[in-house]
């Protein structure tokens, strides 16, 4: 039995709302946010989206220079953390196979 698939979604709106949920869902498995940045390797991050009060839609809009504003440190770590957001809420027929 084939799984179902996810409708294409042509909106930027709507792509968003679904990576939203997608995100909310798979760090919710985590024990949430807070959680899922440790277990990344991203823990310092904690204080920096507390005290900016990101919501996962800003999360997952998240842009380097955004980030960078934020944030005085090496751009790996936030390489890291965009790449990790991305991952986390891209749904699983865009992943790619390794």
């Amino acid at each position: 039995m084939d799984k179902p698939r996810m409708p294409v979604v042509s909106s930027n709106v709507a792509n968003k709302i679904m990576r939203v949920r997608l995100l909310e869902r798979r760090v919710a498995g985590f024990g949430g946010l807070r959680n899922w940045l440790f277990d990344c390797g991203l823990g310092w991050f904690v204080d920096i989206l507390d005290s900016e009060k990101l919501g996962m839609y800003q999360l997952v809009s998240l842009t380097m220079n955004q980030l960078k504003e934020m944030v005085l440190v090496a751009l790996g770590p936030q390489r890291k953390l965009i790449h990790a957001i991305d991952r986390l809420s891209r749904p699983p027929q865009f992943e790619m196979v390794s």
